[in-house]
């Protein structure tokens, strides 16, 4: 690995299996990175310095909840799998509850309650988690601790190339939707499809506002911009049943906290995370 450029953070590092990539600091203990040229592979990530160590099963302590939500492609299609979802720990290897929605190469998901299921976790940060799923089924997820709340997790499985966060849940039980926040979605309906935007909770629902671009292979991109409204029936887990005029009518919010996030667009196979934006 390569220091920085003093100036731009920019530094490059390879792996003994000869895949190079080129990096881009954010700060002391968080980079960028992307595939170089010469690897042969196309491919994007970040790291984060690991704190909190050593793990055990007992770091997801009794009776706490995490949010989660990934994305990825099937064997199928590209951008096919949108999941997201809460799972409740006890600290000593089990699921005890939780909820899940996703959509798979179109086929819908919803709202499949946890029944059970267990985890592992080594004192380096590597754990399995197993849902078990009334009226569905989930890949395994193997995860790395970044520190005691929050993970990186692919999905186990030979149909998808799946990955996303998990972190630990604050503010439940909830009731509305009371933070402003940004959001990006990704995925594909007609035509792939890109989202960024903002949403501001109401009185009866919230505002939002939008920019999208629908990409199709043969006729290109096509931008547009919106601002609508939208009504949101939020559960106390944080499972949120949200309709946005114009947009869609079946989209589904989890909380990790009261403004921050991971949404799947039910109707659609689109998926992503919004964050509370902080007031400057």
């Amino acid at each position: 690995m390569s220091a920085p450029d003093t100036t731009n953070g920019i530094g490059t590092f390879t792996l003994n299996d000869g895949s190079s990539f080129n990096y881009y600091v954010v700060n002391s203990s968080k980079f960028h990175f992307m595939s170089n040229s010469s690897s042969g592979s196309l491919e994007i990530g970040q790291a984060e310095a690991q704190t909190g160590g050593p793990f055990s099963v007992a770091t997801l302590a009794n009776g706490t909840s995490y949010v989660f939500g990934s994305s990825g492609d099937t064997t199928s299609n590209t951008v096919a799998i949108h999941s997201a979802g809460v799972f409740t720990t006890d600290g000593n290897g089990n699921i005890t509850a939780g909820n899940v929605d996703y959509v798979q190469d179109v086929t819908l998901n919803s709202d499949l309650p946890v029944s059970g299921g267990g985890y592992t976790l080594a004192t380096d940060g590597r754990g399995q988690i197993n849902l078990t799923l009334t009226g569905g089924t989930i890949s395994p997820q193997i995860f790395w601790m970044v520190n005691g709340t929050r993970a990186y997790f692919l999905a186990d499985s030979a149909a998808a190339v799946e990955d996303g966060t998990f972190s630990l849940q604050q503010g439940a039980p909830f009731s509305a939707l009371s933070d402003q926040a940004a959001f990006v979605m990704d995925g594909f309906d007609i035509a792939y499809k890109d989202r960024v935007g903002a949403f501001a909770p109401t009185s009866g629902g919230f505002n939002w506002k939008q920019a999208a671009n629908s990409f199709d292979v043969n006729l290109g991109g096509s931008a547009t911009a919106i601002g609508t409204n939208g009504t949101a029936q939020v559960s106390s887990n944080g499972r949120v049943a949200v309709t946005v005029n114009g947009v869609t009518n079946s989209l589904v919010f989890y909380l990790s906290s009261p403004g921050t996030g991971f949404m799947v667009q039910e109707d659609a196979d689109i998926g992503g995370a919004f964050s509370q934006q902080a007031s400057q």
